[in-house]
Parts: C-alpha cells; structure tokens; sequence
C-alpha cells in the first residue's frame, strides 16, 4: 500500500523544485502522516519543523524541529543544486498510552 501510494505521489508531481528563500510547506504520507514547514533566515540558513501523527500503534503524536546551516556545491549534480544541510534540532513524541 504505501509502495503505490509513493509511486502515485511521485507521478503527480511533476516538476518540482526547492526554494531558497520565503518559507514552504509540505505533506508527510505514509507513517506518521502529518505536515512540514521550513522558513528560511538567510540564502543558506532556515528553520524547518513537522507535525505528524500515527494513528496505529498507541497513537502517536511527533513535532520536530531544526536549525539548519546549508552548504552548497559540495555535491555535483548534473541539473540544479543539491546542498548538504546539517543543524541542531529537538524532537518530541507522545503516545496515548503514557509510554513516552
């Protein structure tokens, strides 16, 4: 099921491609399922965050975010740019049955 489901995205897609300025949004399929965001501050620093459930499993509930340095032309591509991030972060996890 969520081989098909990543398939079907992938076809809908299109052309895609990723900013580098002003601030995004995104959906997380699969497990958990949820939402993305990702600000940026400067030409190679942004902040980016999710919220995301899992309803099987106790139900769980996930936020997550980081602070992101980016590094590009360290890796070659053929068309467009592909950085290196890296950045500190926290994450947190909730469950319904008291477990986390």
């Amino acid at each position: 099921m969520h081989g098909k489901l990543t398939f079907c995205a992938l076809m809908l897609a299109g052309s895609v491609y990723a900013q580098r300025s002003g601030f995004g949004a995104g959906f997380i399929a699969g497990s958990p399922t949820g939402i993305s965001l990702k600000g940026w501050l400067t030409s190679d620093r942004a902040i980016d965050g999710a919220l995301a459930w899992n309803l099987g499993h106790g139900g769980t509930f996930r936020m997550h975010a980081d602070y992101l340095f980016h590094k590009y032309g360290l890796i070659q591509v053929s068309k467009g740019q592909l950085p290196l991030y890296y950045g500190p972060g926290v994450r947190m996890r909730f469950r319904n049955d008291g477990h986390y």
